[in-house]
């Protein structure tokens, strides 16, 4: 399954695993048990890197804090 977000718009993981297509800008992934208070995930993603996520809370919400590119391919 494939989604589009745009900007930080909060998304949800739809299964154990997933995989953003490199942005622009970079970014920092964060992500929220209630889709109100947010934690980085890691590290900043650079610009240009694909990110890779296995082990995932399926249902977790999730950002992309910074990023600024709209259309970012999110994978299932």
């Amino acid at each position: 399954m494939k989604i589009l977000v745009n900007g930080e718009e909060t998304f949800r993981s739809r299964g154990n695993n997933m995989a953003i297509a490199p942005t622009s800008n970079g970014y920092t992934l964060e992500f929220s048990v209630d889709n109100t208070i947010f934690s980085a995930y890691g590290d900043a993603i650079p610009a240009g890197e694909n990110l890779l996520i296995s082990d995932a809370v399926s249902g977790m919400y999730f950002r992309m804090a910074g990023n600024t590119d709209e259309n970012v391919t999110v994978r299932f």
